[in-house]
């Protein structure tokens, strides 16, 4: 297991001082990348060997949102590795002296590409492979979402800062894309939240994220080729404008 700990900021939060949803994965997903460096299988020494790590899909669940002055420790492991995807878990802790608080839990597959071609890697021929340490976590069953609902379009171009070292629009800045086309000052903090990520999406390229219009939002984002390149759910309850979250 790998741990690493934040400090919640004020440029990390909302207008009401709470973490904002795709920040809070960020801390997450950089707890990831700093676990599999320590290992010996991180990205940059990965991109020596013209590979790289991509994330293919995200579960979160959520108690409690950290606010600002939170101290949060990220606990790490590798869950198993099946097939050509690494599964990893998560949990997180609001520190408060000797209390451990538990905010969220939450599990990922990740898989390694090739840098030029683009298609994935098997394990077995990466250096310091990275074993599984057993134990996963409990999450909800999500319900499907209605994808007969009534949606809505937007559009978005992919700018300098929506791209990260692989190049490509970073998965946090896809929830990001997601939540500012709700188009709310006070954005969205579902209690569960689920995205998979099928195809990259690059610099200048536009985006169309639909959405539906009611109830519980389910996202798809589509290249201009008419790829569907993200999905994602927000799952009820959602905590919206005042809602109080503890």
């Amino acid at each position: 297991m790998h741990s690493e700990y934040f400090t919640v900021y004020h440029v990390d939060c909302d207008r009401n001082g709470r973490l904002k949803t795709d920040v809070f994965q960020e801390m997450v997903l950089n707890t990831a990348c700093r676990a599999a460096e320590v290992g010996g299988f991180g990205i940059p020494e990965l991109n020596r060997q013209g590979r790289t790590w991509v994330l293919a899909r995200y579960q979160q669940h959520t108690i409690l949102y950290p606010k600002i002055g939170d101290t949060l420790r990220i606990d790490t492991w590798i869950e198993i590795n099946r097939m050509s995807f690494s599964m990893r878990n998560f949990r997180v802790f609001r520190i408060d002296g000797k209390e451990h608080t538990l905010l969220a839990e939450a599990r990922s597959a990740w898989a390694v590409i090739d840098l030029q071609s683009r298609e994935n890697v098997n394990f077995n021929d990466i250096p310091n492979y990275p074993e599984p340490e057993g134990g996963s976590v409990e999450l909800p069953v999500l319900p499907r979402p209605d994808r007969k609902a009534e949606m809505v379009s937007t559009t978005h171009r992919i700018v300098y800062s929506d791209l990260d070292q692989n190049g490509h629009c970073n998965s946090s800045r896809h929830l990001q894309i997601m939540i500012d086309s709700l188009n709310d000052i006070d954005g969205i903090f579902p209690s569960d939240l689920l995205v998979s990520y099928s195809h990259e999406v690059f610099f200048g390229e536009e985006v169309t994220i639909k959405r539906t219009k009611d109830g519980s939002p389910y996202f798809l984002i589509f290249n201009k080729e008419g790829t569907l390149c993200v999905t994602a759910y927000f799952v009820s309850p959602l905590l919206l404008k005042n809602d109080r979250i503890d």
